[in-house]
């Protein structure tokens, strides 16, 4: 299923807040949610956003990257330290998706989201790496023996990123490909692109983390929104059944889940499980924690756990209910409060899955087709550098061409899906791709759709003269009555650039044969005009933005 495809079925299908029909929190602090979302749009794994308010940070050792005003991203591993600090009546806000015990080949990311006066200390020192080349057949063995058991194989001109070495040097610790797992090469079998006496010194054992996996919270009290809304760490991985490890605050936590973390020092740390299902360990003693339920772990001056986590008990839902769980990636719905028995319940059957014999996994050998830029690059509004400069785009940023030219100087271009053009020789192509069509003429299709949930367009980039539908599609309401009367609380709004176009309201659908809930489709017809245009949806506290470039000719 293409990225673009998943994206739209995310945007209708996923458990939106109910909450988001009655907005708890006031329109200054929600209009901040939504410009914290729009400056961080895009953001990808291992990189940090300042998305609203006050936010201080502090760098591993020097560092030219900027990290002071919203829109501002980062690499995670640069950071030693995200602070948001208090505004009066207005909240500041940091993202950070990292990769923290997911393997390289998955894509995915934890979300790390701080509210209102939150720190964030990473304890994970920067681990220098150097890529070595196989200059013949090259076995990865599980210790640093000659007869160590092989677990991995690679041809020649193969790479494999080293990360540490014996104190003699004469192994080098390579990561295995496309997993999480650590073998040992012979420092002698492979070219390296660097120094090799650069490598930390490292035993068998020695673990590996990235950047914040493990880390130190740190919150203060700040109350906003009279009550519902405090501040915190709102966090989520991928899905609630692939867990993943971090350390927090010396807590050992295992989580496939959606949770709120407070972490007062001196009194306790507190995950609150707003959906999955969460792990802490302290010194050998492990409580498990269902959706519906929180529990506590004593902390030191110093934030440090000091005794085993507490039993779980039902959370507090009316402490939650402002949390901004719109700006998530994977929207939800509170759920009540598990009861004593429900949590009980719920322990057991957790205990049951965790026992649960898991059969043999056959590694596969991902061939998916990625195109990422090699460098921090410019986009440009047509297939040549005499074009207006869009905008720029940092290395590592995923791509997707659907047309490519050439120009009189025989460099190619490639047309993304947002219109926008890049030089192919600023972009790194793996696994099979299907080639990119070839064309020096393309005609514009007459009509087009334009999501603002996915900001993509559904036949082609956007082309000037087409007439455009701009759509998007609120959370589902509880009933059909319900969706009916969503319109005359507020008709919505679409604006591109300073135009409000006259908004049109598709009648309520039902969202499926078991789900009661029903969606109502919110357009606007626009004639598209060479430009770059911000463009705007709204209704209520849903607020989908897009900016996008229709490319001159």
């Amino acid at each position: 299923m293409n990225k673009l495809f998943f994206g739209m079925l995310l945007s209708l299908f996923f458990v939106f807040p109910a909450q988001a029909q009655e907005p708890i929190c006031p329109a200054k602090i929600l209009l901040s949610l939504s410009r914290s979302g729009s400056a961080c749009f895009g953001l990808e794994r291992n990189e940090a956003c300042y998305g609203n308010g006050a936010v201080e940070s502090a760098f591993q050792g020097e560092s030219d990257a900027v990290f002071t005003k919203p829109g501002d991203i980062v690499e995670a591993d640069t950071l030693q330290s995200v602070h948001v600090t208090p505004l009066e009546n207005d909240i500041s806000i940091a993202s950070l998706y990292i990769q923290a015990s997911l393997t390289d080949n998955e894509e995915r990311s934890v979300t790390l989201l701080l509210l209102g006066d939150t720190a964030v200390q990473n304890n994970v020192p920067p681990l220098p790496e150097i890529v070595i080349t196989a200059t013949g057949a090259l076995n990865i063995r599980h210790t640093p023996e000659i007869n160590g058991e092989i677990v991995e194989r690679l041809a020649i001109n193969k790479t494999v990123i080293a990360n540490g070495r014996t104190e003699e040097g004469d192994w080098l610790r390579v990561k295995i490909p496309n997993s999480n797992n650590l073998g040992w090469i012979g420092a002698d079998v492979g070219r390296a692109d660097g120094d090799l006496r650069t490598l930390s010194v490292v035993g068998i054992d020695t673990p590996v983390y990235r950047a914040f996996q493990v880390f130190t919270l740190k919150t203060v009290e700040n109350l906003l929104c009279d009550g519902a809304l405090n501040s915190g760490l709102l966090l989520q991985t991928p899905n609630t059944f692939t867990y993943v490890d971090l350390i927090v605050n010396g807590i050992q936590m295992r989580l496939a889940a959606t949770a709120f973390l407070q972490a007062q020092p001196g009194e306790n740390l507190t995950i609150h499980v707003l959906q999955g299902q969460a792990e802490l360990t302290v010194n050998g003693e492990t409580q498990m924690i269902p959706a519906g339920a929180q529990a506590s772990v004593s902390i030191n001056e110093d934030g440090m756990a000091t005794d085993a986590p507490s039993p779980a008990e039902p959370y507090d839902l009316v402490a939650l209910r402002g949390l901004p769980l719109n700006s998530l990636p994977t929207r939800l719905t509170l759920i009540d409060p598990l009861t004593p028995e429900g949590i009980e319940a719920a322990i057991a059957q957790l205990a049951v899955v965790e026992v649960t014999e898991t059969p043999e996994v056959i590694p596969v050998v991902d061939t998916s087709c990625r195109r990422r830029t090699i460098r921090s690059t410019t986009l440009w509004a047509g297939p040549g550098l005499f074009y207006d400069a869009v905008n720029n785009i940092p290395a590592e940023t995923s791509v997707r061409p659907v047309f490519q030219t050439t120009d009189a100087d025989q460099d190619v271009w490639w047309q993304l899906t947002n219109s926008n053009w890049i030089q192919s020789s600023d972009v790194a192509q793996t696994g099979e791709c299907d080639p990119i069509p070839v064309t020096n003429a393309i005609p514009a299709p007459p009509n087009n759709i334009l999501s603002l949930e996915t900001c993509a367009s559904r036949n082609g980039p956007l082309r000037a003269g087409q007439q455009v539908s701009i759509e998007f599609i609120p959370p589902p309401w509880n009933s059909e009555g319900e969706a009916y009367q969503a319109t005359r609380t507020d008709p919505g709004s679409i604006t591109v650039g300073q135009e409000r176009l006259y908004v049109y309201v598709d009648d309520p659908v039902r969202l499926g044969m078991v789900d009661d809930r029903y969606l109502r489709r919110f357009s606007a017809h626009w004639v598209a005009v060479a430009g770059s245009y911000r463009i705007e949806g709204k209704w209520l506290s849903y607020l989908p933005t897009c900016t996008i470039t229709v490319p001159v000719g």
